[in-house]
């Protein structure tokens, strides 16, 4: 008989089916730089039965950066990927590994050799199931709280909305899926647990989801905060209470979980001894978390990989998880702890935006909390507004999805660049709505219009100026400004448009000063070269440039009636971390049609810029 409250998980299952069949289809195999590092623990262990990834690197012939580093202290090829998503993984590969052989007894002449299609798509297959698996539990989790529509509705918005469908469908050999599931289920069982006095096996259960979760990406261990504080409090209370039992069970409990984790954490720490020689290290170096250095604002609102900016429904979801409160206060604490904590690391990482990967993808631990969010938004408003409340939020929703699968589309087709700066008000003005290109982002609110405001500039200087750095990691300026070239949201003020001085592409300044923006991911000393040449006409004064940086005076150079290369210190006490202004002040200007003979330019000329190149000290 035809049930229909099973409809919305009727529906999940028929969703998970179509996303399936589209990873499938299109869904790389193994691909490039995390996937082979991932990956190539499977087919070591199992055929080699070592961590020498040499001959696995070779094998798949789309070896990772980490492989041009040079070799680790024990001579092995580097690895910088945690062994978690390929212990998850095991079961679909050794299962794909056995079919092989079977059928190769019966003459298939199927490789078996770790990396040929049978291998590849049980893996994939496995990878789209953790998803599932992990938006199942989501489901569940929200359906404590709220009905089966509204749960419904909030998972399959966060799952297409959010950058998780394309880790789900186009990348699913990268650990994202096996991370979301770790961590979903880690919430699922400790919540499920939650307002009991946990035996010492669920403790012990719980020791393993955290011990899982850790192996897949050490990240994820800030959530251990959660019962950590939960633990804590009991303590007050046992000892407040006097009751020794409790706080004797408790301790118990706690050191249970911890040996659980620790033994789980093996796995990882003994590959971390073989390939780097040391138990505790961090393989992309000592400098790839810097904790005092925290980019909060950027991994929100940034173009590069924000997580609002690109995943808008996380913006709503997140607003909408506040209204949580009503139904569990305890809980949405501790899981705003989680938020909050997860924030801060991912933004204390150097390469806060993820490298070329697609959107905020480091927060894929926090998808639960999104789902939750959102639903408690859903229920919230629509006791608020009537009926027709859900039609317009039904098309927020779906606009928000729609939004996310097309801007995945183009992402693939790299139309928008991947890991660097994106022009998204003017991608927005052109999809959605064309007025918006003179209001600036909407989802990069408020951040761009704080900049917009602090520094005289349209809101859409902050998709282009913020994240792009002058000399740092990938997608940087490398150290030079090719004024003809440039992104005009860097020329602050005072700039003509670029044009051509003779055969030298150039940029004149107007007026009796310019300026422009450079973006620093640490105050450093740099000597600094620059290539100009004064507009001058007979008997025309010497001119002059004041080069000024956030206010303070740095030099005044003289300059030669000629292209010439000037050279000069800017030092590390005037610069700051994140955006500074450079301005240039100019002796005199002069409009050529009033000095030169046959001129029609009427233009306030002073110095005509062709490069400004920055060296660190």
């Amino acid at each position: 008989m035809y049930n229909s409250a099973k409809l919305p998980t009727y529906c999940l299952f028929s969703i998970f089916v179509i996303i399936t069949i589209f990873a499938v289809i299109y869904g790389e195999r193994i691909g490039s730089y995390d996937g082979v590092e991932y990956y190539v623990y499977l087919r070591s262990f199992v055929f080699d039965r070592d961590v020498d990834f040499e001959n696995d690197y070779a094998l798949l012939g789309n070896p990772p950066p980490a492989t041009a580093f040079p070799l680790t202290v024990t001579g092995r090829k580097q690895n910088h990927m945690s062994v978690g998503p390929a212990i998850l993984w095991s079961p679909f590969f050794l299962l794909a590994h056995a079919i092989v052989l079977l059928l190769n007894l019966f003459g298939a002449k199927i490789p078996a050799n770790g990396i040929s299609g049978m291998y590849t798509n049980f893996v994939l297959l496995g990878s789209v199931l953790y998803s599932f698996a992990a938006f199942y539990l989501i489901y569940l989790f929200c359906q404590k709280y709220y009905a089966k529509w509204i749960a419904f509705i909030s998972v399959i918005s966060i799952w297409l909305g959010s950058f998780m469908i394309y880790y789900t469908i186009f990348e699913p050999f990268y650990s994202h899926t096996t991370s979301l599931f770790a961590i979903t289920i880690f919430i699922y069982y400790w919540n499920a647990t939650r307002n009991k006095s946990r035996t010492i096996a669920q403790w012990c259960m719980l020791g393993v989801f955290s011990g899982i979760m850790i192996l897949v990406r050490w990240q994820n261990g800030i959530f251990m905060l959660i019962p950590a504080l939960e633990s804590i409090l009991e303590y007050y209370q046992s000892l407040k209470r006097k009751n020794q039992t409790a706080f004797l069970h408790l301790l118990k409990g706690n050191l249970a979980f911890l040996l659980i984790v620790a033994v789980l954490s093996l796995p990882q720490l003994i590959v971390w001894k073989i390939l780097y020689g040391n138990y505790f290290v961090v393989p992309q170096g000592k400098f790839f978390v810097q904790w005092d250095k925290p980019n909060i604002p950027e991994i929100f609102f940034a173009s590069r990989n924000g997580l609002f900016s690109w995943s808008p429904i996380t913006l709503f979801a997140t607003f909408g998880f506040f209204l949580f409160y009503k139904r569990d206060k305890t809980l949405m604490c501790y899981l705003l702890l989680g938020y909050l904590a997860m924030s801060y690391v991912n933004s204390a990482v150097g390469q806060w935006w993820g490298g070329g990967g697609y959107g905020a993808r480091r927060f894929d631990s926090i998808i639960p909390i999104f789902a939750l969010g959102l639903a408690a938004g859903l229920e919230t408003t629509g006791k608020w507004f009537n009926r027709k409340f859900w039609i317009v939020s039904g098309i927020l929703l779906a606009g928000l999805m729609y939004w996310n699968l097309w801007f995945m589309r183009e992402f693939r087709l790299c139309r928008i660049p991947h890991g660097e700066s994106v022009r998204l008000t003017e991608i927005f003005a052109r999809k959605v709505w064309k007025p918006i290109q003179y209001f600036g982002y909407p989802f990069s609110f408020p951040a761009n219009y704080i900049f917009s405001i602090k520094y005289d500039v349209p809101p859409s200087y902050y998709d282009i100026v913020v994240g792009k750095y002058l000399d740092f990691l990938d997608g940087s300026l490398n150290g030079t400004i090719e004024f003809y070239s440039i992104d005009k949201e860097f020329l602050k003020s005072g700039w003509a448009d670029p044009q051509y001085y003779y055969d030298i592409p150039v940029r004149w300044s107007i007026g009796s000063e310019s300026s422009l923006f450079v973006y620093l991911y640490e105050p450093k000393t740099y000597l600094v070269k620059i290539h100009v040449i004064p507009f001058y006409y007979p008997d025309s004064p010497e001119q002059s440039v004041q080069v000024i940086v956030n206010k303070k005076s740095v030099t005044t150079l003289k300059l030669a009636n000629q292209w010439q290369e000037y050279v000069f210190d800017i030092p590390r006490e005037v610069w700051r971390r994140g955006v500074n202004v450079i301005q240039f002040k100019y002796g005199y200007t002069a409009v050529p049609k009033q000095v030169l003979q046959d001129s029609a330019d009427d233009r306030p000329l002073a110095v005509c810029w062709h490069y400004m190149f920055f060296l660190p000290k």
